[in-house]
């Protein structure tokens, strides 16, 4: 397998301590973090940021070797293998940018780079770089990018309008929308031989011209339109089973592929080159199999232990006040203007989208240690554009408290690191102020925020 120069960040205790059992004696490793921390998603060259890392400030190398919903397998470059629960992990590694040409939406999350060899009622077919050919059924698939140029499906806030948040909720049908910026619905959709065959299509004008000048001549409700002029494709959203298991793994590969998963697993062949690891892919109600070569894994995050993506919550109250921009709604999963999550090039697991000025609020069961996020100003807004942002904190005992303030956040600025010491919180609050001149292109990004538990690790 090779090795990777990648940290991975847990959140047990300021140490890291593990033994080998080694011709009857025992060998003691303590690893203590040095110097500043960095995040999951910030880019090579800065310093990781979790509460207790292995990175190349204590190693040279820390690669990633297997993970199930209980343990976690990675190796240090002098081979020793460091073997912990899954629960205590944060993260591993450093995200690549999105996908840059086709890739395919994953139902329950995620995306695969590569395209669509055939798509009907029934069966999905994939080509994807890093598995090759894959079928899987079709309530798998959510959607279809030819680019990033079309953004992400947004999901819905729980007491927003459907319609308002999404853009495709009074009806469950097929979205299609083409290189011309005509948008397209239909009843049914299957995609044969490089062209996408529509039945019971609802606003057929938008569609007859493309298909007419291909030679496709549509008839009432339904319309032939080839694969090539397709932007992208939303499918009615099928409701999920959901995993059984609280904690949730994501990874990312170097091809900008994301996408939860309940385990990843050498393959035990000598004989293959390069060495190949199976990765249960996991889509809506789907676990699938899937084979391909360990090095392009580049990322993990692991939701639900130790860890709480807080953009997989439903927050308590959402409060936008702008005094002279027009309102705007909590983004989850994209930026607020329904981009891909990334800001100067820094990309994420998952996010948060606001204009500011914002208050979001989010209570716990469990009391959290701690919080962070990469925070900018949305790149739709260039060089403008200026907020701070604030932390707040309540314990079971005690009245609401600010834990974190920033500097003045300029659009244009490098993605700052948010850090707050929770102590116990069970409420928390993330404010966005206006600064300089109102809240004019206030527009916020948060790069995959969480809390984190301490928790003792125990083999």
């Amino acid at each position: 397998m090779t090795i990777h120069h990648h940290p991975i960040l847990r959140a047990d205790t300021s140490l890291l301590c593990w033994s080998e059992i080694l011709r009857d004696s025992v060998l003691a490793l303590t690893i203590t973090l040095a110097g500043p921390h960095t995040l999951l998603a910030a880019p090579e060259g800065t310093v990781a940021r979790g509460r207790l890392e292995l990175a190349t400030q204590t190693h040279a190398s820390v690669a990633f070797q297997s993970l199930s919903q209980s343990r976690a397998l990675f190796c240090l470059s002098d081979g020793t293998l460091l073997d912990v629960p899954t629960s205590t992990v944060v993260g591993w590694g450093r995200l690549p940018p999105w996908p840059q040409g086709p890739m395919v939406l994953l139902a329950g999350g995620g995306v695969l780079a590569g395209t669509i060899e055939s798509l009907d009622a029934q069966t999905a077919v994939l080509q994807c770089g890093a598995f090759g050919r894959i079928e899987l059924p079709a309530r798998a698939v959510n959607g279809y990018r030819l680019s990033i140029a079309a953004g992400p499906v947004p999901r819905q806030v729980k007491g927003l309008d459907a319609e308002t948040s999404n853009g495709l909720g009074q009806e469950r049908l097929c979205q299609v929308q083409l290189l011309n910026g005509d948008r397209v619905a239909a009843r049914q959709l299957s995609w044969t031989e490089q062209m996408l065959q529509l039945d019971g299509v609802q606003n057929l004008a938008a569609a007859v011209p493309i298909a007419a000048r291909k030679g496709k001549p549509a008839t009432s409700g339904s319309v032939q339109i080839p694969v090539g002029m397709v932007q992208a494709i939303d499918l009615p959203i099928v409701k999920s089973v959901q995993e059984k298991s609280t904690l949730r793994s994501v990874v990312a590969l170097v091809d900008g592929s994301r996408f939860p998963v309940a385990a990843i697993d050498p393959i035990e062949n000598p004989n293959a080159r390069p060495p190949l690891a199976e990765c249960v892919v996991l889509a809506a109600d789907i676990r699938h199999k899937a084979v391909c070569d360990p090095s392009e894994i580049v990322a993990i995050a692991v939701d639900g232990g130790c860890a709480q993506a807080l953009a997989t919550l439903t927050p308590t109250a959402v409060m936008q006040t702008p005094s002279l921009a027009v309102p705007w709604l909590l983004a989850m999963g994209c930026t607020p203007t329904g981009d891909w999550l990334s800001a100067r090039g820094v990309t994420a697991f998952d996010g948060l989208g606001l204009h500011g000025p914002a208050r979001l609020s989010y209570r716990f069961v469990a009391p959290v240690d701690r919080f962070e996020s990469l925070v900018a100003i949305d790149d739709s807004a260039g060089h403008k554009g200026s907020v701070i942002v604030r932390i707040l904190a309540r314990r079971k005992e005690g009245a609401m408290q600010e834990v974190f303030a920033s500097p003045v956040l300029r659009g244009g600025d490098e993605p700052h690191f948010v850090q707050a010491e929770l102590q116990q919180a069970i409420e928390i609050q993330l404010c966005i102020e206006a600064a300089d001149r109102g809240d004019i292109l206030d527009r916020t990004v948060w790069l995959d925020p969480r809390v984190i538990v301490s928790a003792t690790a125990s083999d």
